[in-house]
Formats: structure tokens, sequence, C-alpha cells
């Protein structure tokens, strides 16, 4: 069953911004986080659905929750580099939703997500590799990486 673009954005938008469950952790950026870090543990779907959630620029504006999210894709991205499932249609859709979303992340908060970047980007695994390079296709991610643009380009392009 492939999920219909954005409707994960759409939900977690719509649990942030809801009133209609005043009592709900689930319904604050925090429960948000906190309910996305247990998906992401889950299956390839699941994975696909927090990182589609979380990189959503409104959420990553408090750097508490950028972080959170910074910490959340390293272990999804650890778990793609490790996968046996590659063949699998939830596994493709989760590499295409690291596609951009770390490019998002790392917008969110430079610094420490260009760190992150850094230890990524000589990964020798295929998919690991492709998931760095349409991130660095993305221009949110060449205004805050500076002059690293061009050296993570060819760090990945000769990997």
């Amino acid at each position: 069953m492939q999920a219909r673009p954005g409707l994960e954005r759409i939900h977690a938008l719509s649990l942030v911004r809801s009133d209609e469950y005043p009592h709900s952790n689930k319904c604050t950026p925090q429960g948000l986080l906190t309910e996305m870090r247990r998906w992401s543990g889950g299956t390839r779907l699941e994975q696909r659905a927090a990182v589609a959630a979380l990189c959503e620029p409104a959420l990553l504006r408090d750097r508490r929750h950028a972080r959170q999210v910074l910490v959340l894709l390293d272990r999804v991205t650890r778990s793609v580099a490790a996968a046996r499932d590659r063949k699998e249609e939830g596994y493709r859709v989760l590499r295409q939703a690291l596609g951009y979303a770390w490019s998002v992340a790392v917008a969110a908060l430079p610094a420490e997500g260009i760190r992150r970047l850094d230890q990524w980007m000589g990964s020798e695994d295929p998919d690991v590799r492709w998931v760095m390079r349409e991130n660095l296709r993305k221009k949110r991610l060449a205004a805050v990486a500076g002059g690293r643009l061009e050296r993570w380009r060819q760090v990945v392009a000769s990997a």
C-alpha cells in the first residue's frame, strides 16, 4: 500500500495545531516527536511516515525539535545502511523520503546538521550515497552548507 504524498505532513500538522484533544500529549509538537520516535523503529512505511511528518519546517523552528529530528534521521539512515529488504516497496519510499528530509532538517539546525551529514557523506552503502546525493541537489542545503557542498559532491561521487 502506497501512502498518498503529503498525507503524513497534513496529519502531523493537524495534530500539532489541533485543540480537539486538549489533554492528549500527541497533539503537541513534543507529543508528535515522541510518537514518531516509536514509528522510526517500525516498518519501512512507518519509518517513512515518521520522516515525512517530522521534516516539516513549521515543526523544526524550535531548535530542540530540530535536534530530535536529526537524531531520528540518523537512526533511520542507519537502518537503511543495514537493510536486507532493499527490493521492497516500503524500502523504496523510505529511501525517497530520506532523499529530501535531511536537507530540510539541516536547514533548520545547520551547525549540528552539517556535522551529522559529514558522517554520512563517506558511506560506502549505495543507498545512503543516493540519499546524500539527492539532498545535495536541494537549494535549502546549498544555502547553509557553503563551501562544503562541492566537497560533499566529490566525496559522494567517488565513494
